[in-house]
């Protein structure tokens, strides 16, 4: 029956469907390496290029993600420099890892003639909508796909399996802290159903897991301390991000008490890390905001329809999902790219689903309906980028603003950004900046920030660069004076002067440092 259910939806329109898919992912790979240089790409591309210039990532350079994702960057950054070509194949290259464990599971297990082509093919291109801020490199692309590669060997079975499974989960804690939920549900899972069905404890599973994790675990701190600092790692990665979530002020209240006021207050108070209690509406607020809404409520349906007939790759992928929704709690704002990394596991939970029904014959068109608002903007933004790229337009400031500088910027200046973005030390190329940017100097400690003063009053840069006040860190107060004020949200950082304007094009501008 499901065979023939199959036929009757038609293999032609399967067919084209396929072949539109193929197409989508070779586009949505194309659009990552056209996209500009945008705030969290550049800055992991700077830490890993200043990494691989000294092989020192915590005393060089300040940041509280994890030395597995400056790790991982560095061989494609080695080989083609720190750009956004370098982020384009990093990003790529982690969803087709994805993609790859989602068609192999989906071969193996999903109901005869389902094809494993669509879910495989959608990984790689619903990352990229604009809804999602598919425009960054980010700790998050990584893990997704080590989250998928622990899912497949946990679904192997063999104790080496196992092993591998807990070290790529332990490891996952060096890209970024929460990212380890995923991964550690399902190992967890795994273990919660191996104890069900066998009625005992599987000791020599765990010891695996156990014995994987430690060995990574060693691994990479051993690293730490042979090549870095593992004081410099604990501070930045753990109490670090602590203390400026701790410190965090509360929202103010709402003004008004209209009904939908205090609804935007509520959901701005879900940043608030003095009411925990209010994390978990950031969950429905970012599936709806990031348009996969639609998709989780068409996975909900799958997998109410399943129940009773869960395998033992159901339980792990649900504690996937499970993992991803937590996750979402977690995350320190409201971003919406953190929600991508549900499109795997729900994916691949509909790509399992039964075709006997009638009302579930037409899933893969149904895929595609609730997933065409991310498409459609995928290929708005593909365009904007194609029409950008052949008329040589720069898209973002940066991009001009380098073009502007190419002609008058000595190599070996240094540059002071006072923004989020340090795509213009990629760009020129410039040295490093200090190690604390100016973007975190408001949230790291008085004896850090005062390094940062030091630093600069012993090395004025050679050049400052921002934008508009709105989207500046750090302002210029009085340009013109002998001695020019960087005037920083927290404190002040002083600076030999006088830096007049250089270039500007309306969204950023370049200051050089006069001659004294």
């Amino acid at each position: 029956m499901e065979n023939s259910d199959l036929r009757a939806a038609g293999p032609g329109g399967r067919r084209g469907l396929a072949i539109t898919l193929v197409l989508l992912a070779l586009l949505s790979l194309a659009v990552r390496l056209v996209q500009p240089l945008w705030p969290d790409t550049s800055v992991y591309l700077l830490h890993t290029r200043t990494w691989l210039e000294t092989g020192n990532r915590y005393s060089d350079s300040h940041d509280s993600k994890g030395p597995l994702l400056i790790w991982l960057s560095a061989p494609v950054v080695r080989l083609v420099g720190a750009g956004a070509p370098a982020a384009g194949l990093l990003r790529g290259f982690a969803a087709l890892v994805t993609a790859g464990v989602i068609w192999t599971l989906l071969r193996r297990r999903a109901p005869a003639g389902r094809s494993p082509w669509l879910p495989a093919a959608l990984v790689v291109v619903l990352p990229v909508a604009p809804s999602l801020w598919g425009d960054s490199l980010r700790p998050e692309n990584y893990a997704t796909a080590l989250a998928a590669v622990v899912l497949l060997l946990g679904h192997r079975g063999t104790r080496g399996a196992f092993c591998a499974a807990g070290a790529l989960t332990a490891a996952t804690f060096f890209l970024k802290s929460v990212l380890i939920l995923p991964p550690a549900l399902i190992l967890t899972g795994l273990l919660v159903h191996r104890t069900w069905t066998h009625r005992r404890i599987p000791w020599a599973d765990a010891g695996a897991m156990a014995g994987g994790a430690l060995l990574a675990v060693g691994l990479i701190l051993g690293a730490l301390a042979a090549t870095d600092s593992l004081p410099d790692w604990w501070r930045q990665t753990v109490t670090w991000p602590a203390e400026y979530r701790q410190a965090a002020p509360s929202p103010a209240p709402a003004a008004t008490t209209g009904l939908t006021a205090r609804a935007l207050a509520l959901y701005k108070a879900t940043d608030d890390p003095h009411r925990p209690w209010l994390m978990p509406l950031k969950i429905p607020a970012t599936l709806i905001r990031s348009g996969m809404a639609p998709l989780f409520l068409l996975a909900l349906v799958m997998i109410w329809r399943t129940v009773g007939r869960w395998s033992a790759l159901h339980a792990l992928i649900g504690c996937w999902i499970l993992g991803e929704l937590f996750k979402l709690g977690l995350e320190y704002r409201r971003w919406m790219y953190p929600a991508a990394g549900l499109i795997p596991p729900l994916l691949l939970w509909i790509g399992l689903a039964p075709t006997g029904p009638r009302r579930v014959r037409w899933l893969p068109e149904l895929t595609m309906l609730v997933v065409l608002p991310m498409l459609v903007g995928l290929l708005a933004h593909a365009g904007t980028l194609a029409r950008a790229r052949l008329t040589g337009a720069p898209l973002g400031p940066y991009e001009e603003l380098a073009g502007q500088l190419r002609d008058i910027y000595r190599p070996g200046e240094t540059l002071l950004v006072l923004d989020n973005n340090y795509a213009l030390h990629l760009l020129l190329p410039a040295p490093p900046p200090p190690p604390v940017l100016s973007l975190h100097a408001a949230m790291v400690n008085p004896a850090e920030r005062g390094a940062l003063q030091r630093t600069i009053q012993a090395s004025p840069p050679d050049w400052l660069v921002g934008r508009e006040l709105a989207y500046t860190a750090i302002h210029l107060d009085d340009p013109a004076s002998p001695t020019v004020k960087v005037i920083e949200r927290v404190g002040e950082l002083c600076l030999s002067g006088p830096y007049p304007l250089v270039v500007t094009n309306g969204s950023a501008w370049a200051r050089h440092r006069a001659p004294p």
